[in-house]
């Protein structure tokens, strides 16, 4: 069963999000919604440009129920990242310093990606599954324009317009946050009723302050008239190449191969 647990969370902290975003987009009447995000196909790798930080996300329902998560996050001038998550306690509570702990490492170096535990009285192996293999790798390095790399990938998903909403959007004078040069964007999104199944009219407003120098989001504010408040962000942001030992797989750990093939296995070594 802890290995069933593991596949799970691994999945969900480890792979990059491609949930669709709603945005703002001027057309010669109105704004029209449309739904878009980074192409499937791509995988983006940001080099030259490490940082170690601490993120947190918490996420406040309309009744007043707030769920935090705090992660360590790094990233090393090849592209490698990992996420250190503290694990929530069965009983919902918060986690305590030395409790279970999710760990997931993204090495295009290795094209593979590790996913392990730490804690008392857990089994010690690594799931280790085949990454950056999509059709589309994309480098990013400092001054790179991520917006035309992605703008230069051919057979592009269509956007899908929602009809009859509304929106704006504007652009915030940057500022510093946490040490570090930021931009700033507020969109705002009215979608009827019958959007994307809605029971009634939703009013999401978005704040996404950015670090051009890093290529990553900072802070992100976001609420929902119907679900709710989530805010992620970055704080103790340094800027030096983390520690090389930070993204290598514990070497006393057994190796679990999550592949899609019949004879996945278990090796005992590196």
């Amino acid at each position: 069963m802890r290995y069933s647990r593991l596949v799970f969370v691994a999945g969900v902290a480890c792979l990059v999000s491609r949930a669709p975003h709603l945005s703002a987009q001027p057309s010669s009447d109105k704004p029209s919604i449309v739904v878009s995000g980074v192409s499937t196909d791509a995988m983006v790798i940001f080099k030259g440009m490490p940082y170690s930080a601490t993120k947190t996300v918490a996420r406040t329902t309309l009744t007043g129920t707030t769920s935090v998560w705090v992660s360590h996050v790094f990233r090393d001038a090849e592209g490698r990242e990992r996420v250190d998550t503290a694990d929530q306690n069965a009983d919902g509570t918060p986690p305590t310093p030395d409790g279970t702990h999710t760990i997931c490492v993204s090495d295009p170096v290795t094209k593979m990606s590790y996913t392990w535990t730490t804690g008392k009285n857990l089994e010690k192996y690594v799931i280790v599954s085949p990454s950056y293999i999509s059709k589309h790798i994309i480098e990013v390095w400092p001054e790179t324009s991520l917006k035309d790399k992605l703008a230069a990938i051919p057979d592009q998903p269509k956007r899908e317009v929602i009809p009859e909403a509304t929106g704006s959007g504007e652009v915030l004078p940057p500022t510093y946050l946490h040490g570090i040069y930021v931009t700033g964007k507020r969109i705002r999104i009215v979608l009827p009723p019958s959007a994307q199944n809605n029971a009634q009219q939703e009013r999401i407003t978005t704040e996404t302050w950015t670090s051009p120098d890093l290529q990553l989001t900072v802070l992100r504010i976001q609420n929902d008239s119907t679900k709710g408040t989530s805010r992620t962000e970055l704080t103790g942001i340094h800027r030096e190449v983390p520690d090389p030992a930070l993204f290598e797989p514990p070497a006393d750990y057994a190796r679990v191969i999550n592949s899609p093939a019949p004879d996945s296995k278990i090796s005992t070594g590196p």
